[in-house]
């Protein structure tokens, strides 16, 4: 029985995924670290060789830019203990949860691609 390519991989980066986001609801922000650590299962092998597309480029500057503004506003614009606003911000769902999804529809993306790249460059006769 042949299983789906890198199934285990995506089934570790989707527990790490999950895992960090449920620290973060949890109220512990050390749990944004496992995102850190999901980028290893995310971007498949091939990648890490190859040049960053522009639009790619784009769209991980504009996600940068975006979490950096959140962070600012908080500390310019918040009076008080920046700390618990900001974790109060970070672990707030409204902001976990489409981290999640986009971090999960990514996944799925990229194993998706590299299912169908590994069913191109197997030969029609071949046994495992």
């Amino acid at each position: 029985m042949k299983t789906a390519p890198g199934i285990i991989w995506f089934l570790s980066a989707a527990l790490v995924i999950s895992t960090g986001c449920g620290l973060l609801l949890a109220g512990f922000n050390g749990g944004g670290a496992c995102f850190g650590v999901a980028t290893v299962f995310i971007i498949p092998r091939s990648d890490w060789q190859r040049p960053v597309p522009r639009g790619e480029l784009w769209l991980m500057l504009g996600l940068l830019f975006s979490f950096l503004a959140i962070i600012l506003t908080c500390v310019l614009l918040v009076p008080g203990p920046t700390s618990a606003t900001l974790r109060h911000v970070i672990c707030h769902p409204a902001v976990v949860l489409p981290v999640w999804l986009i971090l999960i529809a990514g996944l799925i993306r990229n194993w998706r691609r590299q299912k169908a790249a590994a069913l191109e460059t197997e030969k029609p006769g071949s046994t495992p």
